[in-house]
């Protein structure tokens, strides 16, 4: 299953040991060394902004995450982003990312604004999330929607043929055990592909009236977050996702700080490396 590293924490002399987190409950993760990376951070952060961490973390929801496949509008995914946050999600797969184009001819910047344009669409909340990009030339989708089955997500996805009215899917939540899901999108041009509805456990639409053939993807994954969140699947985690949390809150505080890579100094100046950047959407960003 794909990690993403967080710290690498060693005494000199021995060999690095590297801390790595993943979103299985079954994953180690070395609670001192994530402790100390925090302890140490907690003085550059106002007590008021770690409150805030504090209380939204305590209204994440950390059983539903949704997995765009292939969407080709960056903007609509920035969106997305934001609509998620909203609604207390913390989890985003990305597979395969943008169609690729170029950031414009010599001395012009028409794609870096392209860029800055759809950031602020997001207005900063993609910040807060943890988005995973994939590349299904490396991790085929059956593996990804493999993996993901193996950590208990039931896979449901979109189509505008065939499937459950989304009125009448089993969006609805218990007391009782939670069921994770990941809710499925597809290209806004294609719609999601064969292999994928073949790889899920149920299909669902979203009725229309009018003369358009499809919802925008935002407005898609509005209208799908509004209806979970109505039957009580999106819900604020419990217990058991305390182990998530503290290791989200580690990613949310090396995020807060003014300048990129000012955490990663700090902690390297107390004997804390950090792996791979924590920005949630470098590696997105990086395909456009």
């Amino acid at each position: 299953m794909r990690t993403t590293r967080l710290f690498r924490s060693f005494d000199y002399g021995d060999k690095p040991k590297l801390l790595q987190f993943t979103h299985s409950k079954n994953t180690k993760i070395n609670p001192k060394q994530l402790d100390d990376a925090m302890r140490i951070m907690t003085p550059f952060i106002s007590a008021e902004r770690m409150a805030t961490f504090r209380k939204i973390l305590e209204s994440r929801c950390f059983d539903v995450k949704l997995l765009y496949e292939n969407p080709a509008n960056p903007s609509n995914v920035y969106a997305c982003l934001r609509t998620l946050d909203s609604f207390g999600l913390q989890h985003v797969d990305i597979t395969d990312g943008m169609y690729k184009e170029p950031l414009g001819k010599a001395g012009d910047n028409t794609g870096l604004m392209r860029k800055k344009k759809n950031k602020l669409t997001a207005v900063g909340s993609d910040k807060w999330l943890s988005v995973k990009q994939w590349d299904t030339t490396k991790t085929p989708l059956a593996e990804i929607i493999r993996n993901l089955k193996k950590e208990g997500y039931k896979v449901y996805t979109t189509s505008l043929e065939g499937g459950t009215d989304v009125r009448e899917f089993p969006f609805r939540g218990g007391e009782e055990k939670r069921q994770k899901m990941v809710i499925c999108f597809g290209n806004e041009e294609t719609g999601v592909t064969d292999e994928l509805k073949g790889l899920s456990d149920g299909l669902f639409y979203l009725p229309m009236f009018g003369f358009a053939e499809s919802y925008n993807l935002s407005v898609a994954t509005s209208l799908t977050c509004a209806y979970m969140l109505e039957g009580g699947v999106i819900r604020p985690s419990g217990v058991e996702a305390e182990e998530e949390r503290r290791r989200v809150m580690g990613e949310w505080m090396i995020r807060s700080f003014p300048k990129r890579g000012m955490a990663e100094m700090i902690l390297e100046r107390e004997g804390i490396e950090l792996g791979t950047s924590l920005h949630a959407l470098d590696d997105y960003e990086n395909s456009l």
